[in-house]
């Protein structure tokens, strides 16, 4: 029996910014998995009971086993460093 997992491939985007100001002061802002892009985890081969399942399933002979989903965050902030 072949039960080999693999992780479909994917991209994940994330960016910062921040700006210093003099005295200490910064505002920053972070936004992370910005493409929301799913991970996915796929076992070798195809059960034919699947297919009563109105949800696709398969792909290239594999059957989709976990599909996870992280969704976006973001953060906008003020920071003050005692260390100037």
């Amino acid at each position: 029996m072949n039960d080999d997992l693999w992780q479909k491939g994917f991209v994940q985007l994330d960016a910062s910014i921040e700006k210093k100001f003099k005295a200490g002061w910064a505002i920053f802002a972070k936004a992370n998995n910005i493409l929301n892009t799913p991970m996915e985890l796929y076992v070798k081969g195809v059960n034919p009971e699947n297919e009563k399942i109105a949800e696709k399933l398969t792909e290239g002979g594999n059957t989709l086993i976990r599909k996870d989903l992280y969704g976006q965050n973001y953060i906008l902030g003020l920071r003050y460093s005692f260390n100037k």
